[in-house]
């Protein structure tokens, strides 16, 4: 036979190499599959991250070049020489408008002019380009092409090259790997595909060959059952070709097996119907024997019956007993049965669980007479089976350890004829407990007694004294045998005191009480309250002052059976409180002396401020060039820090010093959030941030209370806000929680996408001149008093504050305020908002407007005066409050603005001065005068405006709120014929 024709004999009658041969192909298809899919997700991923990199790169140097190309060439040469030795960037080079190299990793290349087609192609679209390349030996590179911008102007753009040679090396060792891999994991696959079909091989002809003995056995053993051909047939040799392979044996032999097997069972047919009959002939038998049983066991019921009633009952009685009920059986004396309350009392799992225990494994080792526990548990047993019964104290310990007091009857049992012991155990040690606390409580008040530090006295209902402790015997100088049982606690009282309090309390009372032991105790009968201040003389003759507290002891049935009376010497203590009232006195003072502090430093501060701001602000309305313009932008700005600065330790003072109070006015909610918001837009505008507002429809639009106070919360929290985020957003969520007739929960939230807080910095962030970042590295500045005026603020408008915040990825505060609902809106007038820039750059409103001003300091009237001029306002000036008094006197003014605080005469005499010329000459207008003032302090605007002034400027004051003050009292065209004077101003400038 040839070659062939064996591999084609063995191929059709092995089963094994068949399915080893298919399994090879198929997990080799698979494998390769896989290999491919891997292979170009590796390729994929290096070249993203390469493109990844070159981007970030390319926009490394679009921000080094992005404010002026030529300025910064050192820096931009630096950054590049870093790259030279960087195994993945092959060329880096910065290029002008011209193409021409400025810039290069290779320095020979600066001065050339690029003209690769990457290049070309991004200065044609004016944009960003990512592509690939070939160089002249066949190496492949991704090249970046960025713009540098100065806005939107391109100043000069940015060349990379990096090499993907990496790449390839990475998918050819990638390659490699997974080829290495694929072939051994075949060969793993093979060997145990041969070797488990190997082990089924065996094990099917081993379970086959059992069987065919077992058959065969069987056979043997009914021999009557089969027949000559059954017997020929199991005898038979089973006959199997040498050439067939292992899994084709073992099918030949299985079937062999199952015509053995069917053989036999005809031989059990057989077999069945010869014993059907016989069965039949025996169940006739039975039948006989079932009647008799029957009869028998009826009357084994009715015996039964009367069992089940006895034990029924003792069980009930087993089982609902409160105490813990055991049958302990000899000869190990072990537990056998119990009732539920003992599995409770014990703390076992089960009934089944406490019987596996005995006595001694629910006793602790020694008993309180130190006997061991299980010698004298044999000893009880012993003397309950002797006496029939034994009653005993014991010391139980319950399965988790816990020891126990209880009380133990042994009773001697029978049960179906063996003798043994019911144990009934009650736990004691809560009466044992209230024994003892009884004992303690009865020590604890003796001790009280003998060591309170207050003297103690109990009298009897009629007075005489029967309680008197070693403390009043040390306050009176009596000893306890001297008083109790024989005198009244009127031996050691004044009787003049005592006659005086009788005639005290018979007013108070309205009832006559004769001086007496009824004055002590009076108050007491009636239940009032009674605690006074007696005088008490010593048995030595010595007085002094306690404070006496009397209170009745009345039995079960609320009858008064006795009086107690607790004294304490107070004499030290009166004493101490007129020293205390010198030194309330003294703090006041000082708080005074504070308050005038505060208010000096406010005009010292302000004033000065006042010139700076206003002076800068007028600078900047001057034809001024880029770093001119810059200098006084940030002069501004330094001054309006400085000022906020000097606002919140201003706001601090008087809200620490209890000073500030809340307007109750009508106000448009939905403006006073909206305006607030508009004033961080330019701002957030310049760092790149959105902010957006939400106010549902459903939250009023008018309500009461102090819009200043709530603006102020809203700007600190925005204004942090916009501070302490670089990208991103912020948003302010305003909801309405509850609303009535009568009041509006509101909730405001300020979200920002920010550089958040710790959870450590939580906790201290509302504290006074806290802040989150409080290293000398910190990036924010402040004073570290906003927050904490923030919180007192909100509470002063009764509601809360609170912060949730995450390090990276932003802050909430939220508040919440309570605020009264108006049910029209018909009173609010909106205030206007203007735009600062425009109203600047615009036509001036107010030519012609007749203004004078009365200001003693140099510097502040040349600020007023300059900001008035350039509105179109004319203008007089004048030094105190006298010259403004005469200059008002001679003609008429549009609007007066009038200093508080001048040489001569103040600005509250001038007013008054001017008030009493206007009424004498009967005039028909009255000349607006607006105060300004230095004083920020709460009190300062009321006091301007009882002075006679209507409206309220603090200094410094900004070119816009001038101009909405001139706009307010004048109005753009001319003067307004009856201002409203209930409309005022904010409280404050900044």
């Amino acid at each position: 036979m040839s070659i062939l024709s064996r591999l084609h004999a063995t191929w059709g009658q092995d089963i094994r190499l068949r399915t080893t041969v298919i399994l090879s192909f198929l997990l080799g298809a698979i494998l390769l599959t896989a290999t491919v899919w891997r292979l170009e997700e590796i390729r994929t991923s290096l070249e993203e991250s390469s493109r990844s990199r070159a981007h970030a790169i390319g926009r490394t140097f679009t921000v080094l070049g992005s404010v002026a190309l030529n300025d910064n060439l050192y820096r931009i040469q630096k950054a590049l020489i870093s790259f030279r030795d960087d195994g993945e960037v092959s060329r880096a080079d910065v290029l002008d408008t011209n193409r021409v190299i400025i810039a290069s990793t290779e320095p020979e290349r600066i001065g050339r002019i690029s003209t690769d087609r990457q290049t070309m192609q991004a200065l044609e679209t004016s944009n960003e380009l990512i592509a690939y390349d070939e160089t002249a030996h066949g190496s492949s590179l991704l090249v970046v092409v960025e713009p540098l911008r100065e806005g939107d102007l391109i100043t000069g753009w940015v060349r990379i090259e990096f090499s993907l040679a990496e790449i390839r090396n990475e998918l050819a060792r990638s390659a490699r790997g997974s080829i290495l891999i694929a072939v051994l994991l075949i060969g793993i696959s093979i060997f145990i595909a041969r070797f488990s079909m190997r082990r089924i091989s065996v094990l099917l002809r081993d379970t086959t060959s059992r069987l065919q003995v077992t058959l065969t056995s069987l056979h043997q053993q009914f021999p009557s059952l089969g027949s000559p051909s059954d017997q020929s047939y199991t005898s038979s040799a089973l006959t199997i070709s040498p050439q067939s392979g292992e899994i084709e044996r073992t099918v030949e032999l299985i079937n062999h097996s199952i015509r053995l097997l069917t053989r036999q069972t005809e031989s059990i047919r057989t077999f069945a119907s010869w014993l059907e009959e016989a069965v039949t002939s025996r169940t006739s038998q039975l039948n006989d024997t079932i009647e008799d049983l029957k009869r028998e066991t009826a009357e084994r019921a009715l015996t039964e019956l009367a069992l089940r009633e006895n034990e029924t009952k003792y069980r009930g009685l087993f089982e609902s007993s409160r105490d813990a009920i055991m049958l302990l059986s000899p000869p190990d004396w072990k537990f056998t049965a119990c009732n539920p309350a003992t599995v409770a009392l014990f703390g076992a799992d089960s009934i089944e669980h406490f019987t596996t225990l005995g006595p001694w494994d629910v006793s602790p080792l020694l008993q309180p007479d130190g006997e061991p526990s299980s010698k004298k548990a044999a000893s009880m047993i012993q003397r309950a089976m002797e006496n029939g019964s034994h009653s005993f104290d014991w010391t139980h310990r319950r399965i988790n350890g816990a020891e126990f007091a209880a009380t133990v009857l042994l009773t001697r049992t029978t049960l179906n004829g063996q003798t043994g012991l019911q144990a009934t155990v009650r736990d004691v040690s809560e009466q044992r407990r209230a024994e003892q606390r009884l004992l303690d409580l009865s020590a604890f008040q003796k001790a009280i007694l003998d060591n309170a530090g207050h003297a103690i006295i109990s009298a009897t209902a009629d007075g005489i004294i029967r309680v008197f402790n070693p403390a009043a015997e040390a306050m009176l100088g009596y000893s306890a045998e001297e008083m109790i049982g024989k005198q009244t606690p009127a031996v050691f009282h004044d009787p003049e005191e005592v006659a005086a309090r009788a005639r005290s309390f018979s007013a108070e009372l309205g009832v006559p009480i004769t001086p007496g032991f009824d004055v002590f105790v009076e108050k007491c009968r009636r239940g009032l309250p009674n605690e006074h201040e007696w005088t008490y003389i010593r048995k030595d003759g010595r007085r002094l002052t306690v404070l006496l507290s009397i209170t009745a002891l009345s039995t079960p049935e609320g009858s008064i059976s006795a009086f107690l009376g607790v004294a304490s010497d107070i004499t030290s203590l009166k004493v101490i409180q007129r020293e205390l009232t010198l030194a309330k006195e003294a703090a006041e003072s000082a708080s005074k002396a504070k308050s005038q502090f505060l208010a000096n430093m406010s005009h010292e501060i302000r004033t000065p401020m006042n010139g700076v701001l206003g002076m800068t602000e007028l600078l900047g309305t001057t034809q001024l060039n880029e770093r001119q313009r810059h200098m006084v932008d940030t002069i501004h700005r330094s001054g309006r820090a400085l000022l906020g600065i000097i606002n919140d330790i201003l706001d601090f003072s008087k809200i620490e010093a209890g000073k500030l109070t809340l307007e109750h006015i009508e106000f448009d909610l939905h403006q006073v959030v909206t305006e607030t918001i508009e004033l961080f837009t330019g701002t957030a505008r310049k760092k790149g941030l959105t902010v957006t507002c939400v106010i549902p429809t459903e939250t009023p639009t008018v309500a009461i209370g102090d819009p200043v106070r709530l603006r102020q919360v809203l700007l600190n929290l925005i204004g942090n806000a916009v501070k302490f985020t670089e990208r991103g957003e912020i948003s302010v969520h305003v909801n309405c929680l509850t609303l009535d007739t009568e009041w509006i929960q509101l909730k405001c939230a300020v979200t920002d996408t920010g550089v958040g807080i710790t959870e450590e910095a939580q906790q201290r962030i509302f504290t006074a001149f806290s802040q989150a970042d409080g290293s000398t590295t910190r990036r924010f500045g402040g004073t570290g008093l906003g927050l904490t005026i923030v919180k007192q603020l909100v509470q002063l408008l009764g509601g809360e504050i609170g912060v949730e915040s995450l390090p990276g990825h932003g802050s909430t505060f939220w508040f919440t305020a309570k605020l009264g609902s108006a049910l029209s809106q018909s009173s609010i007038r909106p205030v206007p908002h203007t735009n600062t820039l425009s109203s600047l750059n615009s036509a001036s409103p107010f030519v012609g407007t007749r203004v004078l001003l009365a200001e003693d300091n140099p510097v502040n009237r040349e600020v007023a005066l300059g900001m008035l001029e350039s509105m179109g306002c004319h203008v007089e000036m004048v030094e105190d409050g006298g010259q403004a008094a005469e200059a008002a006197a001679k003609q008429e003014y549009d609007l007066i603005f009038m200093d508080c605080q001048m040489p001569n005469m103040d600005g509250f005499t001038a007013t008054a001065m001017i008030r009493t010329h206007e009424a004498s000459r009967k005039s028909t207008r009255r000349m607006p005068i607006i105060a300004l003032t230095a004083n920020a302090l709460e009190g300062d605007r009321e006091k301007c405006l009882t002075a006679g002034m209507d409206d309220y400027l603090s200094k410094p004051f900004s070119l816009e709120g001038l101009r909405t003050t001139l706009q307010r009292w004048t109005g753009e065209k001319g003067l307004l014929s009856q201002p409203n004077t209930s409309e005022t101003p904010d409280k404050r400038a900044a």
